[in-house]
């Protein structure tokens, strides 16, 4: 089985159409996109921006990304597990 990190880099490579780079650079790139918004900010300033632009606005950082995993059919019971599936599900 591929380990999360390998399943979210491959994914990031497929959402910012870039051929390789660093998840941390994929990740920020992505959120920057999808953000229009300058790249150079922190990523959890990056994250905390695109989850207020989904509806997201109480609760931790950790608490609202879960509820955004949960909005799209994730239902693990911890944060790690939702994001295993979804940088394991299809685009």
């Amino acid at each position: 089985m591929k380990h999360v990190q390998d399943r979210k880099r491959s994914r990031l490579l497929v959402m910012t159409g870039e051929s390789e780079g660093s998840i941390r650079d994929l990740e920020i790139k992505w959120l920057a996109t999808e953000l229009v918004t300058d790249p150079n900010r922190p990523i959890n300033d990056l994250w905390d921006l695109f989850l207020v632009m989904n509806g997201y606005v109480e609760g931790s950082l950790q608490d609202r990304q879960m509820e955004w995993l949960g909005s799209l059919g994730h239902a693990a019971p911890d944060l790690n597990g939702r994001w295993y599936q979804y940088w394991s599900s299809p685009i």
